[in-house]
């Protein structure tokens, strides 16, 4: 909701931009495949339950371990855009776009 939005108003750097967003394609990605499998499933169970679904994504899902290290750099650089005001107004936009959804 904000990634696309920033990008294509240039507010932001784009090295900026990759350390907010990070690995948040990646993960998105990620979640829709496992989403998939495990609605999936839950047709074939007992024989294949989410249990085993987690167990084959399990070296996917350490993109994680990535993700929460890297959280405090994240903030820290969407702390500095948001000394902007133009940054600051921009996302106080967004965040009420997304209260009307």
């Amino acid at each position: 909701l904000f990634y696309k939005p920033l990008v294509e108003s240039e507010l932001v750097k784009v090295e900026d931009l990759k350390k907010i967003f990070g690995k948040v394609k990646v993960m998105h990605r990620l979640h829709t495949r496992l989403w998939a499998e495990l609605k999936k499933s839950l047709k074939n169970y007992p024989y294949d339950g989410p249990g085993g679904v987690f167990l084959r994504f399990m070296k996917d899902l350490q993109i994680y371990t990535a993700y929460t290290m890297d959280c405090m750099n994240s903030l820290t650089t969407l702390q500095r855009c948001r000394e902007s005001k133009v940054v600051n107004n921009f996302i106080k936009v967004c965040n009420k776009l997304i209260m009307e959804i």
